[in-house]
């Protein structure tokens, strides 16, 4: 079963879109470069089914399944996934995001990356495109 990440743009009077697949409101104007193309094969290469959307200037968010199991997870190449946003990428903060607001750091994946130093994002810290009641993020700064 796949979770669907949805969007919010701030505007009551549009529809929210889904986060998988399309870029954010904020960041639709994004080219299609090669390095968001290195991004898209690294992330791909921690586990399969995680997709990434930029979520501004310089953050990242990483679509991780909420029941990601941490035994699937490739270690070494989310480390160097981390690094890539860090000097390739230029990002500032990667924001790992789950599509379930009922997730806590006690269990599951979470909990692994309270242990790598991820922090659990507040939901009035959101980035705006985020919805804070239907998602859980931890945030990690480069």
């Amino acid at each position: 079963m796949s979770s669907s990440i949805v969007l919010s743009n701030n505007n009551s009077n549009s529809n929210s879109m889904s986060m998988i697949g399309q870029s954010p409101p904020c960041c639709s104007d994004v080219p299609n470069t090669p390095a968001s193309e290195e991004m898209t094969r690294m992330v791909k290469n921690v586990v399969a089914s995680w997709e990434w959307v930029p979520l501004g200037k310089d953050k990242v968010g990483i679509i991780i399944p909420a029941d990601q199991d941490h035994r699937q997870v490739h270690k070494s190449r989310f480390v160097d996934l981390l690094e890539f946003c860090d000097e390739t990428m230029k990002v500032k903060e990667v924001i790992a995001v789950f599509g379930r607001a009922d997730l806590t750091v006690a269990a599951g994946f979470p909990r692994t990356l309270r242990y790598v130093g991820f922090r659990v994002v507040a939901p009035e810290n959101f980035p705006p495109t985020l919805d804070a009641t239907t998602h859980f993020a931890m945030t990690y700064v480069v």
